[in-house]
């Protein structure tokens, strides 16, 4: 076969391709140019059905469009708006579960689903999965480290709640409340961590985390725990049917969950407050290896040291409870005594009067109806506090807050 012969042959077939891919082009970008009008008549159809108030229509139509503009959150945040006006919140969720990463309004709806997860739909395991999936995007937000702040804790987990204020303040993000939460860390419940809870125990029954904190917030919310530091108070107040019923379902729990640190710790002050050096040292032997990074157990720790008279342990052990907590006050009174006894007379000082400071600003912080109201006057003592434990760079920053609220606003408004 000669050379033009086999060209002559070829140019048909180049032909055919050629033609076959100019029209493939011209399908594409027709396909495209209607696929931009059809997304561009679905969210001008959305909108007016938004603005008319037919949610129906407008989540049918909102689901439409987001199958044509699949990088953009409007679709997805109006079809989650549509959805729980009707009342539909789980397919709110879902909605808003699907949000592209790199739409600038997907953290603010993001956040939407946290508060819907926290609220109606009571899953807070998906309102922290969603703010993890905050984090990813924006490590420093700050709405997200109030809201983990909280869940942290009206369910009484104690350390994480330090740690995050810890890093709330250095991430700029800090409240006047993130002082309070920071503060009374290892003491403080919520005055709705009964209520919430339970609620979230309801919609996840079983669930060891907010079975326990359900009764801790019982006990709590009627002055209980305040008594287990005050001998005379815990005996009169745990004598009445209503207050033992809620420590045998206390107890109940702490059966089942014998691990569990805020149960475990709740029967080591009792038995602490009660004096009795041989049922602390029995609860202590049960802890599990996260008591070693909880505070309080090197606090019943040391009181069994220095029951014992073993002064240098129990003064070892405090100091680690310190390390570990710099605000626990009821460490630092109680080591004021071990140091007496070893005869620090100014380190015994020293330490007394920072707990009877410590002591008395729990008391006022807990008449108050939230942290949030916690008067400028208050929080500045809080900061003096603080700064005497040694975290005198926190300290400051509280002072710089209070400090930057105009005159007659209240600092926690």
């Amino acid at each position: 076969m000669t050379e033009g012969t086999s060209t002559h042959m070829v140019r048909p077939w180049l032909r055919i391709v050629l033609a076959a891919a100019i029209v493939i082009a011209f399908v594409v970008i027709g396909l495209q140019y209607w696929e931009t009008g059809r997304a561009y008549s679905l969210k001008e159809a959305c909108f007016a059905a938004r603005e008319a108030r037919d949610w129906q229509e407008a989540e049918r139509l909102a689901k439409e469009w987001s199958v044509y503009e699949t990088g953009l959150a409007d679709p997805l945040i109006i079809a989650a708006e549509a959805a729980m006006e009707q009342g539909n919140f789980t397919a709110a969720g879902v909605y808003l579960d699907a949000l592209p990463d790199d739409d600038p309004k997907t953290i603010p709806a993001l956040l939407q689903r946290v508060d819907l997860m926290f609220g109606q739909l009571s899953l807070p395991h998906e309102a922290v999965r969603t703010i993890n999936r905050i984090f990813a995007l924006d490590p420093a937000n700050c709405d997200a480290r109030m809201r983990l702040t909280f869940y942290y804790a009206i369910t009484l987990q104690r350390m994480k709640t330090a740690e995050i204020t810890r890093r709330t303040i250095e991430a700029g993000c800090d409240l006047p409340e993130t002082y309070v939460y920071l503060m009374g860390a290892d003491w403080l419940t919520l005055s709705n961590t009964e209520s919430v809870n339970s609620r979230w125990l309801k919609a996840n029954p079983g669930t060891e985390r907010y079975a326990i904190a359900v009764i801790r917030g019982e006990i709590a919310n009627r002055g209980l725990e305040d008594s287990l530091n005050d001998e005379a108070a815990a005996q009169e107040g745990s004598t009445s049917d209503l207050a033992q019923s809620r420590e045998e379902r206390l107890r109940e729990l702490f059966e089942q969950y014998p691990e569990n640190l805020e149960a475990l710790a709740y029967f080591l002050q009792k038995a602490q407050t009660a004096g009795d050096v041989e049922e602390v040292t029995r609860l202590l032997a049960t802890a599990p290896e996260a008591a070693l990074d909880d505070n309080r157990f090197w606090r019943f720790k040391a009181w069994v040291h220095g029951a014992r008279n073993e002064l240098e342990e129990a003064d070892a052990a405090y100091l680690q409870a310190r390390e570990l907590f710099p605000f626990d006050a009821m460490a630092m009174h109680e080591q004021a005594v071990i140091q007496r006894k070893l005869g620090n007379d100014d380190e015994a000082a020293r330490l007394a009067d920072l707990a009877d400071r410590g002591r008395t600003l729990r008391r006022t912080i807990l008449v108050q109806p939230s942290v949030q109201a916690t008067p400028s006057e208050t929080l500045l003592e809080i900061a003096d506090y603080i700064g005497d434990c040694g975290a005198e760079d926190i300290a400051n920053r509280l002072r710089e807050r209070v400090a930057s609220v105009p005159p007659g606003i209240g600092v926690g408004q």
